[in-house]
């Protein structure tokens, strides 16, 4: 392989370990918050938490399938829920395909008042070709793309500075269409 066989033995460590602080820090509803085992959810850690699982259990590191089951529901409330973030709902829309449970019901209807250049519009698009709508997805992805949408200012503030929206829009670029020329642009 390309990478040393320590650097795979310290991946798999550093996985297991991450998989068990997060089960340590979930609350009672198998989200998570501020603190570990406090009631609140913190709905981005919690799409970002369950992002990382649900792409671990994808590489072969198992995740308890009660707590998957309570991720997968906390998934589809917080993309059906209007009183989250466009981007907050197309994250979980992305998530919950990768998980196994598509929305793309939901996906659509973000995607229909996404602009080219936001971060919601992509994960929506993303979220429906992982959810078997390749073609639906690929065209919007590919206009963002081609337009170099990770250098927008149009993210919201907070949590998702341009490192961490270029981060993830890589990942998911590469993820789904890995021959794509903004792979090497990003």
């Amino acid at each position: 392989g390309l990478l040393p066989e320590h650097f795979l033995t310290q991946r798999d460590r550093t996985v297991k370990e991450a998989i068990r602080r997060l089960q340590g820090m979930r609350n009672g509803c198998g989200t998570f918050g501020m603190w570990p085992g406090g009631d609140g959810e913190w709905t981005d850690l919690t799409l970002f938490a369950t992002h990382f699982l649900m792409e671990a259990e994808s590489s072969g590191y198992p995740v308890d399938a009660d707590w998957r089951r309570e991720l997968q529901q906390n998934l589809s409330r917080t993309a059906a829920d209007k009183d989250n973030t466009p981007r907050q709902r197309a994250y979980a829309v992305y998530v919950a395909a990768l998980a196994g449970k598509p929305l793309p019901g939901i996906a659509e209807e973000l995607l229909a008042s996404a602009g080219d250049d936001d971060l919601t519009g992509f994960l929506a698009a993303a979220g429906l070709m992982k959810s078997g709508q390749a073609k639906a997805g690929a065209e919007q992805l590919d206009r963002m793309l081609a337009q170099q949408a990770w250098r927008s200012n149009a993210a919201e503030p907070g949590w998702y500075t341009p490192a961490m929206r270029l981060g993830l829009m890589l990942w998911i670029t590469m993820d789904l269409i890995p021959e794509h020329p903004a792979v090497h642009t990003m």
